[in-house]
């Protein structure tokens, strides 16, 4: 819903202080092919979601979960499907992101550790 997300992840990591802590929580779509290790959602699907939520002007995009995983390697990403009120049987793909910005001196573990 962020019409220039790359320069708001940009900014949210810039204020955070080094070991600090980013969550996020999104639905999303994957890509056609996605590296080893991402989920693989089937055609129909990336079809149906990325239409579902234009309507309300979301753009799923592959490339969100792309860019925070790249920014901020030290991170810990779940990959989920939930399922929506009023649609029996249908479950959205949405992901929950957690990293950490790097620190110098000492290690600060987004886990609360």
């Amino acid at each position: 819903m962020i019409d220039d997300w790359r320069a708001a992840l940009t900014n949210a990591a810039a204020m955070l202080k080094p070991g600090g802590c980013l969550g996020i929580v999104d639905f999303y779509v994957s890509g056609s092919k996605p590296e080893p290790g991402f989920a693989r959602h089937a055609a129909w699907e990336r079809w149906l979601w990325r239409r579902w939520f234009a309507h309300d002007g979301v753009r799923l995009s592959p490339e969100h979960l792309q860019a925070l995983t790249a920014a901020m390697p030290d991170h810990v990403l779940l990959e989920r499907k939930g399922a929506l009120p009023y649609v029996p049987g249908l479950r959205v793909p949405y992901y929950v992101f957690i990293g950490r910005k790097p620190h110098a001196s000492t290690a600060v573990h987004c886990d609360g550790s």
